[in-house]
């Protein structure tokens, strides 16, 4: 499980493929990652004012199933606040 550490990486492709390369048979891969709005800006992954990267979903599950998983579970929610505002994200479950 991984929180709060996809937001340091931009490209996902490379970490999904080393990740689902490692994961034992029956092996699960949670992470958390800042929410980029699908279509806010034609990218599907951006660096932030805050020096955070943030990742659609349509990309995430993309780059997760090109990499030979399978998506379990994806879920919306508020990973922290951040100056008094919270910060969405997606939560995502792979096998």
């Amino acid at each position: 499980m991984v929180a709060d550490v996809l937001v340091y990486i931009g490209d996902l492709a490379p970490l999904f493929a080393r990740v689902r390369h490692v994961l034992r048979a029956g092996g699960l891969f949670a992470f958390s990652c800042e929410a980029l709005e699908d279509g806010s800006s034609g990218q599907e992954y951006a660096l932030l004012p805050s020096n955070r990267f943030a990742h659609t979903l349509e990309y995430v599950t993309r780059t997760a199933l090109a990499a030979g998983f399978s998506v379990l579970a994806t879920e919306r929610a508020v990973l922290r606040r951040d100056h008094g505002r919270d910060i969405d994200g997606h939560l995502v479950l792979l096998s």
